[in-house]
């Protein structure tokens, strides 16, 4: 009788998963529209995130 043994990593499937969202940019969109949320309810998220939810409001805004 034959037994297959198989290894999966599953730290490195995810690892591979969590890559393509970073490539699509989809986590990315995901952590700015929380941000965009948390200062929109008036919590301070700090001058760096400011400004840089600033910045990408205004690519938004040139269709870009």
């Amino acid at each position: 009788m034959s037994h297959k043994v198989m290894i999966f990593d599953v730290s490195a499937a995810r690892k591979s998963e969590y890559e393509k969202m970073e490539v699509s940019g989809e986590s990315q969109q995901a952590i700015w529209d929380v941000i965009q949320t948390l200062q929109d309810n008036g919590i301070d998220i700090g001058e760096k995130a400011a400004t840089i939810l600033t910045l990408r409001n205004q690519i938004k805004q040139r269709n870009l």
